[in-house]
C-alpha cells in the first residue's frame, strides 16, 4: 500500500511535466528484432527526458522480484498475470515464405499436409520437436511436423536462410512484407498462417501510474495497433 502511494504521489508531482526517468523493459527477442528496437529511437526523440533499459531476452522474467516496470510479450492469448495489469498493444500476423530459389528446385506445396516433403527451417523448439499450428480458411486448423534443415533461435539467421533458398519458414509480416513486396520472397499456402499472436504488455499497477510508463506504454499501442 505504501509503494502504490508513493507511485500515486509521484504521478501527482510528475503530471504537469515533461515525462522523464528510467524505464526498465523486458521484451523478447523476435519483437525486439521486428519492431520495438525499431521504435524506440522515435520514442526517445519524442520524450528527451525519458530513459529505456531494455532487455531483450526469451527468458520468463519477476517483474517485482527483478524490478521491471513493464514485460513486452507475444502469446497466442493474453496473459492471466494475477496482480499484474496486463494492456492488449496490437496483433502479430506470422507468414510462410520461401526463397525464389527454392520455389524452382521444389516447387510450391499446395496443402500443409506437403510442408513435410519441403525443405524447411524453424525456431528452436522447447521440445526439441518443429511443429507448426496452421490456420487457413474457415477458422480450420492443421498441425504439421515439418523436419527442419536449420534449426536456430535467432529470426534474422532464419531469414537469412530462407531468402538464400535453403527452406521454408515463417516470419512476422512485420519482417518480411518489404522482401515479399520487392519478390525477394514468396508467400507459402497464402490462405493459411500460424495463429494471431497479441502483443500486450504486463506491468505491476503501481507502476502503470507512472507518467513515463505510461507515455511508453501509449506509444507502442500507437504503433503497433494493427
Amino acid at each position: 500500500i505504501r509503494e502504490e502511494a508513493l507511485a500515486a504521489e509521484q504521478a501527482v508531482d510528475q503530471s504537469h511535466t515533461e515525462p522523464c526517468g528510467t524505464i526498465r523493459v523486458a521484451c523478447p527477442v523476435t519483437l525486439a528484432q521486428t519492431t520495438v528496437g525499431e521504435l524506440m529511437p522515435q520514442f526517445l526523440l519524442r520524450y528527451p527526458q525519458v530513459t529505456v533499459d531494455m532487455r531483450v531476452s526469451n527468458r520468463a522474467v519477476d517483474l517485482i522480484d527483478e524490478g521491471f516496470d513493464v514485460a513486452l510479450r507475444v502469446r497466442n492469448t493474453l496473459d492471466d498475470s494475477g496482480s499484474m495489469v496486463v494492456k492488449q498493444l496490437g496483433n502479430s500476423i506470422t507468414l510462410l515464405v520461401a526463397g525464389p530459389a527454392q520455389v524452382t528446385r521444389q516447387g510450391m506445396p499446395e496443402r500443409p499436409q506437403d510442408l513435410a516433403r519441403f525443405d524447411t527451417v524453424a525456431m528452436t523448439a522447447m521440445n526439441g520437436r518443429t511443429q507448426w499450428q496452421l490456420i487457413g480458411p474457415s477458422a480450420a486448423s492443421v498441425t504439421v511436423q515439418p523436419s527442419p534443415r536449420l534449426v536456430a533461435d535467432d529470426l534474422p539467421t532464419l531469414k537469412m536462410a530462407v531468402l538464400q533458398g535453403i527452406g521454408i519458414g515463417w516470419m512476422p509480416e512485420s519482417m518480411c512484407r518489404d522482401e515479399i513486396d520487392r519478390g525477394a520472397l514468396v508467400r507459402v499456402l497464402p490462405d493459411w498462417t500460424l495463429p494471431l499472436g497479441i502483443v500486450h504488455a504486463v506491468f505491476p499497477s503501481r507502476r502503470g501510474l507512472v507518467p513515463a510508463v505510461r507515455k511508453f506504454l501509449d506509444f507502442l499501442g500507437e504503433n503497433l495497433r494493427g
